[in-house]
């Protein structure tokens, strides 16, 4: 009989073909999971420990529900998963149980250090360099390093998903177990990304949240929900379950909007700083951020590009009429090759730039201003989507009295007008500049262009605003008319000009 050794002893077990992973609480058949819960793991781990002796009932549930009061039932449910994975690959019953007093595991038991096992996965360093977020980057750390739950909340093409995947590789060495990163906009709906992560950690097929639940309970991993805006309310309804139930997990959200749940800290990221006026000397210029990003990427694909200053006040005027939005200059930057910098001031100033096209292998949603703006606008209800194209008439900068007054005019009532201000703000559509009594909005410009572009359809001619009424002798049109808003205002194909 082996010598019995505590867990921290060992890394991993081996036995019967299969190694059981400590740090990642994995059964692996080769680099495949075995579909086990949490639970189960957590008694084949009590039970390598001490092979060929029988481990009595009580120390099993003492060492796997600590503190709690279980009946025998859980134990034997759990004890029978075991053994259905463990059949197939033990010439007969691998777990041995003596009636009324314990269970033991009997076949050999090789115990593995740290140096035997495959080492956790690195996080890979992002492509893209991070221009300008250093201090966003390390307050994001730090919030996450003091809350369970953190967001980071911007406009579309702002920089969210990047500026996670920049903090991910920091944080390798604080979650033993794990980082798993889950794309959002790839999934149709919650229990897809329950169904994912199940999948990640190993669980059989249709296990659901309580099996999730249980496989994340005493894991100190972090789970990055990434472009979470088209699932913010069951995202929510999920991560608020997952955090009560899993103590030692953590989540970092990519999204729009905030989750809105108990305990979130939300990082809201604005655009990159743009001088007012461009720069004369290149030196100067490239100390704002927005003026780097441009240069580099268009040095990318152009690397014999030299800037007078004539170019480098040019190249400021780019970075103003881009707003300092970081997906705006990468994919203008692409253009400087092709268009020269006076091609692609041009673009900007005929209002044209919404459709050119960025990198092939970006998401569909990222391939083109056009194709960003459209993800951010589809999720937005009639009220939400009439409002914001009214006030893009407003201009760029207005304040509250100012919204409410142009409202006004268009026949908006003040009641109806100010929670739907809110969700467009919530929903980083509308960008709130100042706080107390220099409190303002600001409209992107591009954001704007793009309602302009929609409000020019016929199908949105007679688009309502909520409080408004239509005239009696309009009465008798199609009331299908307004359901046609969202198919012809947010259809992929639209864009056919």
């Amino acid at each position: 009989m082996q010598e019995p050794k505590s867990l921290e002893d060992a890394s991993a077990f081996r036995f019967c073909g299969l190694v059981l992973d400590v740090r990642r609480r994995l059964l692996l058949d080769g680099e495949r999971p075995l579909p086990l819960s949490g639970r189960a793991l957590d008694i084949l781990r009590v039970l390598l420990e001490h092979p060929g002796e029988l481990v009595d009932k009580q120390t099993l549930m003492a060492r796997v529900w600590p503190g709690s009061v279980v009946e025998d039932i859980n134990l034997r449910v759990h004890i029978s998963a075991l053994r259905r994975v463990l059949r197939g690959y033990s010439a007969g019953d691998p777990i041995l149980s003596v009636r009324q007093r314990g269970y033991g595991f009997a076949p050999a038991v090789e115990r593995l250090g740290e140096g035997d096992v495959m080492p956790l996965a690195e996080t890979p360093q992002p492509l893209t360099p991070l221009e300008g977020r250093a201090s966003s980057l390390g307050e994001l750390r730090r919030l996450l390093a003091q809350h369970r739950l953190v967001s980071v909340v911007g406009p579309g093409g702002i920089g969210k998903t990047l500026l996670a995947q920049h903090l991910l590789p920091l944080l390798a060495e604080s979650f033993v177990d794990g980082v798993q990163v889950v794309d959002l906009a790839a999934l149709g709906n919650v229990m897809g990304l329950v169904e994912r992560l199940a999948r990640e950690l190993g669980l059989a097929a249709g296990s659901g949240l309580p099996a999730l639940q249980e496989a994340l309970a005493s894991r100190r991993m972090l789970v990055v929900l990434d472009n979470a805006e088209r699932l913010v309310e069951p995202c929510a309804w999920l991560v608020e379950r997952l955090l009560l139930g899993c103590p030692a997990l953590k989540v970092l959200v990519t999204s729009r909007e905030a989750l809105r749940v108990e305990g979130e800290a939300v990082l809201r990221l604005a655009p990159l700083a743009v001088a007012a006026q461009p720069a004369r000397r290149l030196r100067e210029a490239m100390r704002e951020p927005a003026f780097r990003l441009f240069v580099r990427r268009a040095r990318a694909r152009l690397p014999g590009l030299q800037l007078p200053p004539s170019d480098v006040q040019l190249v400021g005027e780019i970075c103003r009429r881009s707003e300092g939005v970081p997906l705006a200059l990468e994919i203008l930057a692409e253009q400087v090759a092709a268009q020269g910098l006076n091609g692609v001031l041009a673009q900007l100033e005929g209002g044209y730039y919404l459709s050119v096209q960025g990198r092939r292998t970006a998401a569909q949603r990222q391939r083109s201003l056009a194709a960003m703006l459209d993800w951010s606008l589809h999720s937005l209800s009639e009220s939400e989507f009439a409002v914001l194209a009214t006030l893009a008439e407003a201009g760029e900068r207005f304040s509250r009295a100012d919204a409410l007054a142009f409202a006004a005019q268009r026949g908006l009532e003040e009641a109806h007008f100010t929670p739907l201000l809110g969700q467009l703000v919530e929903k980083s559509l509308i960008l709130v500049e100042g706080s107390g009594t220099t409190l303002g909005y600001r409209l992107l410009a591009m954001l704007r262009l793009h309602l302009r572009q929609f409000r020019q359809q016929p199908s949105l001619q007679g688009l309502l605003l909520p409080g408004q009424w239509r005239q009696p002798e309009a009465a008798g049109e199609d009331s299908a008319q307004m359901r046609l808003i969202e198919e012809t205002a947010f259809q992929g194909d639209r864009r056919q000009r």
